[in-house]
């Protein structure tokens, strides 16, 4: 019984298939230097049995078995059907490392390489990757040479060989190229009974090494004395056992075993010596997922496993004997998620450990004694990275070094830290360690990193808190761990990335520390929840909830919770006719329907007006001349059907003062109030008494919301509310990077990161605040006055809506940026911010107060408490501080930062 494989790829060489005619036959030479990149050919794997490998519809190759027991070559045949006739040939296929070719006609070929194999397996493969290998063909005492190149790719397959370079040594010593004639001259006296010839019968290079030898050339190599016999170099051989293809085909002397860009694991290896020409061998050892280093092994054993699908994941190698005298041992590996790394010698480990990553490559090559490495020799291996940690101690000074979670300080003796170093090593990645501590009479110091000391030293100053933050690539993979022991506290929670631990306000020293690297994601080593205390500020008013409640009440605080829900008039109060709106930006309304020195006024969009004539003719705009006759403010006036609506039922208040209600009813929740003659959308009418109108999205509030937001309590404990009562005045100390990671996408601000730390340094303002502020006010970064708006002349922007009204929002906002020369998104973003600064911060306002919180900028509790009376609130929205505090927030959680917090408490 014979095996079929059915293969989807084409690899002919040719554009057709081969006629009736064709005669097909087997190429053994790996002249394939026509090989087009991009180019796949068949990885055969065979294994001695009858095989049926499909190429197309009409083309199949069966293999038959092996020619001989040395199994060199397979035994096979190429079928190929027409309609009309079939064509059957016997071929022999090679088993080497080269890329062969079946002929099918005389412009056309598969390409192949054939393996010998313990199971049957083939694979379409393209090569990604080609690396020249050079070897060594003769090499003479006259100090002359010939090597021989090859391009062979990362399945160990020779895609073409490049042919011979003859060397020898000029006078500096340095090795130049020499033509073929220049070396047979100077090699023209060896005496030819001690001459070594390499042909195909006594090769220089063992069959391993890719057959380098071809039978179309003699060489003379290393020149002997009469009395000596020829030393063949020797070469070490290997063959790994990768994850889906099984053992892959011997290779030998640096050339790459495994893959390179599949994700494939090598899951055992078998290396051997080949023409040593000294006693001993060759030892090796594995560290396999799971197990660990197993025993060693030697001269051709596998080391690894066979079918149990686990990783190796590093390799020591060493030459035992008379070798190890002679000869230097190196080897590289590819390993996962670090590529290609430094070779390692002499038993050696090269690969990972502790760190769960996979070899998936490996290259071996034999070196003189003492002779050049074949590359970089700086870090053959990556072990999982350790931090290192010391501190200084009162009465007791510096303590030897711990890392990894090992405690260093005291406990139970009431010793304070004074100072730190921390550093990483053995990091896999580049990047470093950062860190800064909060020290008693300083504050924050600033950052040092990789060992550098912080803290101060013979001072006595106690260490409160401290902040540690990765850098570089080293971010990336890990998170960093720390925890304090503080006096009074003893341990707190495990704090991460950058996040405060200790305390703050309350001179409290810190006692000891325990810092660990974590993989990114993974587990945190211990609760999270609390590893800083700070001292935060109460401020106590003299008023009760209640009253500051009613107070708040008596100034229509607005809310947007209800601007999907209907409102109501009551249609005894209002006078309903035929209407319209304006719905150009602005509009000028004229006293004839013409387009002359006619204006009377200027107005905005959505002013409403009573439609007097819906189809009056006047001048052509915009390809009409439609007009509308109108009546506004008791004047007849005239606008362009392009810039009105005139499809309105619009309905004229007839009272002093007209309620707008939440339901059919006059004891229902008034939404609004408006004065005489105010016109209202009219959107249904009906016989209830009642008329359903259109007021917008901003309404008033119940005393029921109110107090929702109004309440502290509702929001001290929220970790993300909590933020309302963070003191605005002080600096978060948050990167421009981490800025502008918030800020991508944001419109005009995205990149302005360093614009809002600047402004923030200038004027006392907390930069995180600054930058939500500036984000809820243009509509994340795109509202007109943010873009830009043409004013006299020159372009102008508004970050934070400075002067711009309700009645008035683009144009005053725009006159405001001009006369405060803001022509650039960062003079807006920076002198911008002295508004926020000098009339809320700064306390510059009529009543000389600090409202540095949200909720105090919203609220302001100190005037109520002190005048008895709501005044001096940044907005009329109730939910203004609330929404404010999200992007606070989110920017916490990219670079968490220390924030000081003001709480209020009524009576």
């Amino acid at each position: 019984m014979r095996g079929r494989i059915v293969l989807t790829g084409m690899l002919l060489m040719g554009s057709a298939f081969p006629s009736a005619g064709s005669i097909a036959y087997a190429i053994e030479s790996s002249d394939t230097g026509n090989f087009q990149e991009g180019s796949s050919y068949y990885f055969i794997n065979y294994n001695g049995g009858e095989q049926e490998i499909v190429l197309s519809e009409n083309v199949k190759l069966i293999l038959t078995g092996w020619t001989d027991e040395s199994k060199l070559s397979v035994n096979g045949r190429i079928e190929i059907e027409n309609d009309s006739s079939s064509q059957i040939q016997d071929i022999t296929l090679a088993v080497n490392d080269e890329l062969n070719e079946i002929a099918v006609s005389e412009n056309e070929s598969i390409p192949y390489r054939l393996a010998m194999s313990d199971s049957f397996k083939v694979d379409e493969v393209k090569p990604l990757n080609l690396n020249e290998h050079i070897t060594v063909v003769a090499e003479n005492e006259n100090g002359t040479s010939i090597e021989e190149v090859q391009a062979v790719d990362e399945y160990g397959t020779v895609i073409q060989n490049k042919g011979l370079t003859y060397y020898s040594i000029d006078e500096n010593n340095k090795k130049i190229e020499i033509t073929e004639e220049e070396y047979n001259s100077l090699n023209s006296d060896v005496d030819p009974s001690t001459e070594v010839i390499a042909t195909n019968d006594n090769p220089i290079v063992s069959e391993n090494s890719f057959n380098l030898v071809k039978e179309d050339y003699s060489l003379k190599s290393v020149q002997t004395t009469a009395t000596s016999s020829p030393v063949e170099n020797p070469s070490v051989v290997y063959s790994t056992h990768v994850q889906d293809y099984g053992w892959l085909a011997g290779v030998s002397d640096g050339q790459m075993s495994g893959t390179e860009g599949q994700a494939k694991r090598l899951e055992a290896i078998k290396i051997s010596l080949d023409k040593a020409p000294y006693s001993g061998g060759i030892s090796y050892t594995t560290h396999v997922q799971d197990y660990g280093w197993l025993n060693n092994v030697s001269d051709g054993a596998l080391s690894g496993t066979s079918g149990e699908s686990k990783r190796l994941e590093a390799i020591q190698i060493n030459l035992t004997g008379e070798m190890a005298q002679h000869y230097d041992i190196y080897y590289r590996v590819h390993a996962q998620d670090y590529g290609w790394l430094d070779w390692a010698k002499n038993g050696q480990s090269a690969g990972t450990q502790g760190l769960s990553r996979r070899l998936e490559a490996i290259e071996i090559v034999l070196v003189a004694k003492d002779g050049a490495a074949p590359g970089s020799t700086n870090k053959p291996l990556i072990m999982d990275p350790s931090v290192v940690y010391s501190t200084h101690v009162q009465d007791y000074g510096w303590l030897t070094g711990v890392s990894d979670g090992q405690m260093s300080g005291t406990q139970g003796q009431a010793k304070r830290l004074e100072a730190i170093k921390i550093s990483l090593d053995k990091a896999p990645y580049s990047g470093g360690i950062s860190y800064k501590t909060h020290v008693q009479g300083y504050g924050w110091l600033n950052n040092v990193s990789n060992g550098a000391l912080s803290g101060t030293s013979g001072e006595s100053k106690r260490l409160e808190a401290i902040q540690i933050n990765l850098t570089g690539e080293m971010a990336q993979h890990f998170d960093i761990y720390y925890r304090v022991h503080a006096q009074d506290y003893g341990w707190l929670d495990w704090a991460k990335n950058g996040e405060s631990a200790g305390t703050q306000g309350l001179s409290k020293r810190l006692e000891a520390i325990q810092i660990i690297l974590v993989e990114k994601g993974g587990a945190a080593p211990g609760p999270t929840t609390k590893p800083f205390i700070e001292s935060n500020i109460t401020n106590y008013y003299s008023l009760t909830l209640n009253d500051a409640l009613n107070m708040q009440m008596k100034v229509s605080p607005q809310t947007d919770k209800y601007r999907n829900d209907p409102a109501y008039v009551s249609s005894q109060y209002m006078n309903v006719f035929n209407g319209g709106s304006i719905t150009g930006s602005g509009v000028n309304l004229r006293t004839s329907p013409n387009i002359a020195d006619n204006v009377a006024v200027y107005v905005g969009k959505g002013t409403l007006f009573k439609v007097l004539d819906a189809n009056v003719t006047g001048d052509m705009v915009s390809g009409s001349t439609r007009w509308y006759q109108i009546e506004y403010n008791g004047n007849i006036l005239y606008v362009h059907s392009s810039l009105a609506n005139a499809n309105l039922r619009i309905g004229q208040a007839t009272t002093d003062y007209l309620n707008i209600r939440a339901e059919k009813n006059s004891g229902s929740h008034i939404y609004a109030t408006v004065m005489k003659d105010a016109q209202l959308i009219v959107l249904e009418e009906d016989n209830s008494g009642w008329y359903k109108v259109s007021i917008g999205n901003w309404r008033n509030a119940t005393s029921s919301d109110v107090l929702y937001y109004l309440d502290p309590n509702n929001f001290i404990n929220d970790v993300q509310q909590k933020f309302q009562f963070m003191d605005l005045k002080k600096p978060s100390g948050v990167s421009k990077e981490t800025l502008n990671q918030y800020l991508a996408g944001k419109g005009i601000l995205a990149n302005q990161g360093q614009a809002f730390i600047e402004a923030g340094f200038k004027y006392g303002i907390n930069e995180v605040y600054l930058m939500a502020h500036t984000l809820l006010e243009t509509g994340q970064g795109t509202s007109t006055l943010a873009k830009g708006v043409e004013y006299n002349g020159r372009t102008v922007y508004n970050m934070y809506g400075v002067g711009a009204l309700d009645s008035c929002p683009v144009e005053c906002g725009a006159k405001t940026a001009y006369e405060k020369g803001w022509f650039t998104p960062y003079d807006a973003i920076v002198g911008g911010a002295a508004f926020i600064d000098n009339g809320y911060l700064g306390g510059n306002n009529n009543y000389n107060v600090v409202q540095n919180t949200l909720y105090e900028m919203r609220w302001n509790p100190q005037v109520m408490s002190t005048f008895n009376r709501a005044g001096h609130q940044y907005a009329t929205d109730i939910g203004w501080a609330y929404k404010q505090v999200q992007v606070m927030y989110d920017v916490y959680k990219i670079q968490p930062y220390t924030i000081y917090l003001e709480f209020p408490v009524y009576k």
